[in-house]
């Protein structure tokens, strides 16, 4: 797969199908569990009382009523009761898998240094820039 080394790489093939465990699907168990926890252990103090104390429970009551107001209630109008917790859980997954992706853990493309200098461009790009900005032609 390109020049992004695999440091998880565990082969697994069912008939034709490819099961293998690599960094990707690393980074989506580790989002998984976060947004699992998150929500889990947020429920569990939202419930064991009528008033949000506490910083985690300020923060999981903030991020929830963000997802309810912006996203569910703002897209899905009188619908969004229903819809809300598959919403919050999807938005959850998605800002989590996002933000393993920007630390330096080496499990997926966008912990690479090069990639975040380069946008997401390609390498031949990011070297032609730095030729630009050099003053050298390309």
């Amino acid at each position: 797969m390109g020049g992004h080394p695999h440091f998880v790489h565990i082969p697994i093939h069912i008939g034709g199908l490819d099961l293998s465990v690599t960094n990707a699907v690393v980074t989506l168990w580790l989002a998984a569990a976060f947004t699992f926890l998150l929500l889990w252990a947020g429920a569990r103090r939202l419930a064991s009382s009528t008033v949000v104390t506490g910083k985690f429970a300020n923060l999981v009551d903030a991020m929830v009523e963000f997802v309810r107001v912006n996203i569910s209630e703002e897209f899905l109008g009188h619908h969004s009761k229903q819809w809300f917790g598959f919403i919050a859980a999807l938005f959850l997954f998605i800002l989590f898998t996002n933000l393993i992706g920007k630390l330096p853990l080496r499990l997926s493309r966008d912990s690479d240094w090069r990639h975040q200098c380069d946008g997401g461009i390609g390498r031949d790009s990011f070297r032609d820039c730095q030729l630009v900005a050099s003053g050298s032609s390309v």
